[in-house]
């Protein structure tokens, strides 16, 4: 029973590590490639590692039954081998294809914030939702800075693999001190589940669809196939409800200002 135990747990710690791979080099993917966050994207180092992440999921979970909401695709879509390919092969083709797909302003068709896919149209409503977002960083030490909102999908995703990163940190100290360490460890967990449930899962499918659809092809609509693959696993793991209702858009005109930005701190 011990040894079955301990198999669990080894099981589970690699998941949790091939998933917060997965979100940091997603979470890179999707950022401007003009910033110095895209330099993960580049290093062969972590193309393999994402690959191999990828492979470690769809393995574990193949023969699991789950339930897939609007946006989402299969674990047997999660592979990052077509992304890195075109990053080989075109490089300067992604670059073109991040201003055709995203624009110089923020794009209508799949813009990555959060807030652009909320019903409620209220701007208090979305300033709230925001503050909310950025004080879920600064509850984990993570100072915002002003050079993007705190709802874009690559900072949410960064901050996704950074509670991971904060929970594998714990359980190995725990080690060391098992009661304070293995406190931790659930303080991150119970993190990671709110954010994702309240600020991931219930828009990220629509944004990765929509982004499927303008990319048509390429190394954006191989990202956006990914995270549609991950987000179900991330689901069936922390037991959150599929998305049901598609979400469309509504991009406002003058986008609230608020600060987010994780690179400066260091995440």
């Amino acid at each position: 029973m011990e040894t079955a135990c301990v198999n669990l747990e080894q099981t589970d710690a690699a998941v949790d590590l091939a998933t917060e791979t997965l979100y940091r080099f997603l979470a890179a993917a999707l950022s401007d490639p003009r910033g110095t966050t895209w330099q993960l994207v580049r290093e062969p180092v972590c193309q393999t590692l994402a690959i191999g992440a990828a492979e470690l999921l769809r393995a574990e979970f193949a023969e699991q039954a789950t339930v897939l909401g609007f946006g989402e695709s299969p674990v047997e879509d999660l592979d990052l081998r077509p992304a890195v390919a075109a990053l080989r092969t075109a490089p300067v083709e992604v670059g073109n294809d991040f201003l055709r797909i995203f624009g110089l302003v923020n794009c209508r068709e799949c813009p990555p914030y959060e807030t652009e896919y909320q019903p409620n149209e209220d701007t208090f409503f979305r300033s709230q939702q925001m503050a909310d977002v950025a004080g879920f960083y600064r509850a984990f030490g993570l100072q915002p800075d002003a050079h993007e909102r705190p709802d874009h999908v690559s900072l949410e995703l960064e901050f996704a693999a950074f509670l991971l990163l904060k929970k594998r940190l714990a359980r190995e100290a725990g080690k060391l001190d098992a009661t304070t360490d293995s406190e931790n460890a659930a303080i991150c967990q119970a993190a990671r589940a709110n954010f994702f449930r309240d600020h991931i899962s219930w828009w990220a499918p629509s944004f990765a669809l929509a982004l499927r659809t303008k990319a048509a092809g390429g190394f954006y609509e191989s990202v956006g196939r990914a995270l549609a693959s991950l987000l179900p696993v991330e689901r069936h793991r922390l037991g959150i409800a599929a998305p049901r209702v598609p979400l469309q858009a509504n991009v406002q005109e003058a986008p609230e200002e608020c600060a987010g930005c994780l690179a400066s701190s260091g995440a």
